[in-house]
This record gives structure tokens, C-alpha cells and sequence, in this order.
């Protein structure tokens, strides 16, 4: 027996939901992308500066994306500027920030401790999915259903 797997968005659709766009707005940036006082301390605390910049960008994609920052490339070069030039960084040494996997891993935990983010675990997927099958009782579009479950999760404390 055979089963059929059938994805529910294109690759490009699940792009949306994994990558900051570069198109975005100067006002975009700002409304996603601005730090907060209590944020640029927690950022500060960190003593190179490439360390400092992959600390707001990893902070960025899990704001913005839900994701965490695992490639040079899921920062956008204005999105990076932006982010640099609050924390007063040059942007030249942010690969620096990738030769040390640990680092990134270190830094996730950290914004989880300091943020309040949980883990993903077992009993949040089994309400997600429970959430998910009954928004596809009333539509069963998939980019819907996807929008509006990632909107869920996003407020999962």
C-alpha cells in the first residue's frame, strides 16, 4: 500500500512563513525590527560585536518568523543594516557569528530564558492540531489554515 503525501503550501508559500522578506518597508522595519531599551541591554551583553549582531538577528527571526537563525542568508542585507545600526555594529563580521554552532544554540536558550519563549513540545502540538483540524472543518484552504495557525501559535506563552 502506497500513501500519498500531499503538501499543503509550494515552496514558495512556506518561504513566507520562514524568511524576513527584503522588500520590506522602512516603516515595516521599524514596526518589526526596532529594540526596546530593555532589549539593547540584553544585546549589549554580549562582548563581540559580531556576537551582538547574530544575538538581535537571532532575536529578529523569532520575532518575526518564528524560526531560528540558522544561515547568513535568512537576514536580508537591509533588514541586517537596520539591526546593526541600533546597536551601533558594522555588519562586515556577521558570518563570524556562524563558524560556532553553539553560540547560536547558546543564544536561542538564552532568549527563551529572557524573553519567556517556550519550547515546542508534544501537548502544544496536540493543540495545535486539534486547533488546526477544527479551522479546517469550517475552510479548508490551506494558506488560511496556515495563517491563522501560525497566528495561534504566536501567542502560545
Amino acid at each position: 500500500m502506497y500513501l500519498r503525501v500531499r503538501e499543503l503550501l509550494t515552496k514558495e508559500q512556506r518561504l513566507e512563513f520562514t524568511q524576513i522578506p527584503a522588500n520590506l518597508s522602512e516603516w515595516e522595519m521599524g514596526a518589526n525590527f526596532t529594540f526596546t531599551n530593555e532589549d539593547v541591554e540584553v544585546i549589549n551583553n554580549h562582548r563581540r560585536d559580531y556576537n551582538r549582531l547574530g544575538f538581535a538577528a537571532q532575536l529578529c527571526m523569532l520575532r518575526y518568523t518564528g524560526w531560528p537563525l540558522t544561515d547568513q542568508s535568512d537576514i536580508p542585507d537591509n533588514v541586517l543594516l537596520y539591526i546593526a545600526n541600533q546597536i551601533d555594529v558594522g555588519v562586515e563580521d556577521f558570518s563570524q557569528y556562524f563558524l560556532r554552532e553553539a553560540t547560536r544554540f547558546e543564544h536561542l536558550e538564552e532568549i527563551r530564558r529572557e524573553y519567556e519563549y517556550k519550547n515546542f513540545t508534544s501537548i502544544e502540538q496536540q493543540n495545535i492540531l486539534d486547533y488546526a483540524t477544527n479551522l479546517a472543518l469550517d475552510n479548508g484552504h490551506a494558506l488560511h489554515l496556515v495563517k491563522l495557525t501560525v497566528e495561534e501559535l504566536s501567542e502560545i506563552k
